[in-house]
């Protein structure tokens, strides 16, 4: 006995005899939210999506028949005897998607409400609720990917020290996965400086995380930097990012800056004696209990008190250098061997030793390393001031 063939109409015919089937009853037809980001809502959807069709008695060999809702115009056109607007159906396969379920795609159709109607290998048929077909350009989905947050963890970072800067980030979907992209990009020159391609859990926060360096291992230039995070929406359209969301402080905005030095005092200062014989560092002026921090990223090589000197450190840095801290209001609140970052705070400036309590400063010294012996233990002292003037300048 024969099988099965298509109309002319597009209808199937059965061929032979056989039992008589089952009337197809459909309960709903929506968007399969299974297949991507993409839904409009579960009755509104866009030619080219998954429609996901629900009920009873439905025949892996069925047709999905999608007719227009003619409207109150339409109608009120027709009986006029007016030329009315086709209502010509469109007629597509289904396959088997699980249990009393079938599984299409919605057909190039104009936009408008159409009533989906399911029709077996007998002709039998049965309606569904209406669905909304909608333009793909004139929408944004319901459900497509939202960027509810997304904040840069640090305003300032230098590469070398015990943290690493941060961008942090929450993607609002209901699916349970997104895939995204984050880049870092240079403000100066709008270029990527490196991607992160993801899989980020939907409605959690997630986090990449930068140290300082490119993809070839060299540290990146001081500058101005931001991150960048991008996803797809369910027509295909870029929906990105840079941190700068309503409702987001300023301070916490994506845009920070990556140095490799810092100020050392963080308040109000001036500069007071510098280099001269038996004077190898410059004296800059502050309050007693002005912060004082890392003026690289480095070690912390000693932590001591001397008579003359007071209270004072010796930091390290990733460059080489040696600096030197030296009229500490109480002891340095780092301690030897441990690893800082540039700006991360070590102590507060004061006038222990032998520095006037009318006068208090930071006696800081810039220094290489070198020769042997305990004579050259500090190495070679450099004129700290130019140094000092220009990481002065920076963002």
């Amino acid at each position: 006995m024969g099988g099965i063939t298509y109309a002319s109409t597009g209808s199937l015919l059965a061929q032979g005899g056989g039992a008589t089937p089952s009337k197809p009853r459909v309960t709903s037809a929506q968007c399969s939210l299974d297949q991507g980001l993409s839904c409009f809502g579960e009755s509104t959807v866009r030619p080219g999506q998954p429609l996901l069709i629900v009920g009873k008695n439905l025949s892996s060999e069925a047709e999905v028949v999608f007719r227009p809702v003619r409207s109150k115009t339409l109608r009120q056109t027709r009986s006029r005897g007016r030329i009315a607007k086709s209502r010509a159906t469109t007629v597509v396969r289904a396959s088997k998607a699980g249990k009393s379920q079938l599984e299409t795609t919605v057909p190039k159709l104009n936009e408008g409400k159409y009533v989906v109607r399911v029709r077996n290998d007998s002709g039998l048929k049965s309606n569904a609720k209406p669905i909304k077909v909608l333009a793909s350009s004139k929408v944004k989905p319901a459900n497509m990917p939202k960027i509810v947050d997304a904040v840069t963890k640090y305003k300032r970072f230098s590469y070398g020290g015990n943290r690493q800067q941060a961008f942090v980030f929450q993607i609002a979907s209901l699916h349970p996965t997104v895939p995204a992209t984050i880049e870092l990009i240079d403000v100066t020159n709008g270029t990527t400086v490196q991607r992160w391609s993801v899989n980020v859990t939907s409605n959690r926060l997630s986090n990449v995380t930068w140290d300082g360096r490119l993809p070839d291992g060299n540290t990146a230039p001081e500058g101005r930097y931001q991150f960048r995070i991008q996803t797809l929406d369910g027509i295909g359209n870029t929906v990105a990012s840079t941190g700068m969301l309503a409702g987001i402080p300023a301070k916490r905005k994506a845009v920070f800056s990556f140095q490799k030095y810092v100020f050392p005092i963080q308040g109000p200062y001036s500069m007071g004696r510098g280099r001269s014989a038996g004077h190898d560092g410059v004296d800059v002026m502050a309050n007693t209990g002005t912060q004082l921090v890392a003026v690289t990223s480095g070690k912390i090589e000693y932590v001591g008190s001397h008579s003359s000197a007071g209270n004072y450190l010796i930091l390290s840095g990733i460059d080489k250098k040696r600096y030197l801290y030296l009229h500490m209001n109480g002891r340095p609140t780092v301690k030897k061997g441990q690893r800082v970052y540039a700006g991360e705070e070590v102590g507060a400036v004061g006038y222990s030793g032998n520095a006037s309590a009318s006068a208090p400063h930071l006696h800081f010294e810039v220094r290489l390393p070198s020769g042997k012996g305990k004579q050259s233990y500090y190495g070679r002292a450099l004129d700290p001031k130019k140094f000092l003037v220009k990481i002065a300048r920076q963002p």
